[in-house]
């Protein structure tokens, strides 16, 4: 009996990845070089100055410089070569871009050929030869270009996430799971975090389907395959809604398929599971105290509110009852004084009778 592979474990979900990955994986390629296997080495390239840096009549020859030097094209079929020459290119063409949106007057006629020639030699190329030469257009997927992730398609999914719409986010899922299918192990590690933060929260969706999608991955061959690769970045971003969703969660098939996903990410590293909930654990202890002795804070203050209240009312008592008998004693301080008044009015008019 042959051995159970990671992906089985999570049950409930569709196989159309798993019976993707049984038939035979078709290696991606670049058609600019796959076509070409004499083409000479891409030269390496070093970094120029930031334009920022450089003076207002230094920039615009800098900025051509730049831009020649976006033109050379490195293999992205092979993942372990020109790995510097990449990555000063990525970013270069990243300095383009913010320096053409941020200032103005730039773009001038002399600029344009050279933009020109530099997209070109980037984007145009012929569709990438098929290595399988029993193709069905039917039932295999196509090449896909090897370069494509680096462009970042992913971030730019990444950055316009819906927030209101469920479905949206649904078909979101579905197209980052296909690019995810072709990238290459070292374009993943780029995106793993800004791309797990967002998966992370989507199996926290209470939209049940937008969790059930999100949760699909875990049935992905070789997505599953990359994230054990990466467990020690992807588990901690993971683990925290997963924990929570097990025991909180609406719907008891998501909570059903949490539980199994949980299963699968303790069998990569259980070391690193298992410190991962000690530690949500006494969060969770430090959050529940807190909550604590904020309620005890405000049964006090309610308890003070109540007293000065109490307090004020007895001295409003004591006020009236102190003025009530105040205006008392002079009514009769003055009763008493009208009949000392017509007693003595009454003896000296006998008096003077006399």
């Amino acid at each position: 009996m042959s051995a159970i592979s990671a992906s089985e474990k999570v049950d409930g979900f569709t196989r159309k990845s798993v019976r993707k990955a049984q038939r035979q994986r078709i290696g991606q390629g670049s058609s600019q070089f796959a076509a070409n296997s004499s083409r000479p080495a891409a030269p390496e390239i070093s970094a120029l100055p930031q334009l920022k840096d450089a003076s207002s009549t230094e920039q615009h020859e800098l900025f051509m410089q730049k831009l020649q030097q976006c033109c050379v094209i490195f293999d992205f079929y092979d993942t372990v070569t020109d790995l510097k020459s990449k990555e000063t290119k990525r970013a270069t063409l990243s300095e383009l871009v913010d320096y053409v949106s941020t200032n103005r007057g730039v773009l001038v006629e002399p600029v344009y050929p050279e933009i020109t020639a530099m997209v070109s030699t980037n984007i145009f190329r012929t569709l990438p030869p098929s290595e399988n030469p029993d193709f069905d257009p039917e039932e295999d997927e196509p090449t896909l270009e090897a370069s494509w992730p680096h462009m970042q398609v992913v971030r730019g999914l990444l950055k316009f996430w819906p927030k209101t719409c469920s479905q949206k986010e649904v078909m979101f899922l579905g197209e980052i799971e296909e690019i995810l299918d072709v990238i290459e192990p070292t374009q993943f590690k780029k995106i793993q975090e800004p791309l797990f933060k967002q998966i992370s929260k989507c199996v926290a969706s209470p939209h049940f389907q937008v969790a059930e999608r999100a949760l699909y991955y875990w049935n992905n061959e070789y997505i599953l395959s990359l994230i054990e690769e990466n467990n020690a970045k992807v588990l901690p971003i993971m683990f925290g809604n997963l924990y929570r969703i097990s025991k909180e969660h609406w719907n008891p098939t998501i909570v059903a398929l949490v539980y199994n996903v949980l299963k699968t990410l303790m069998e990569m590293n259980s070391k690193l599971f298992d410190e991962l909930t000690a530690s949500y654990k006494s969060d969770r202890q430090r959050e529940k105290k807190k909550e604590q002795e904020r309620e005890d804070l405000w049964r006090k203050l309610d308890e003070l509110r109540l007293q000065e209240r109490s307090a004020i009312q007895n001295n409003r008592h004591e006020i009236q009852f102190t003025y009530s008998n105040n205006n008392n004693n002079n009514h009769l301080h003055g009763n008493n004084e009208n009949t000392a008044a017509a007693v003595t009015d009454r003896i000296e008019s006998d008096t003077w009778a006399k």
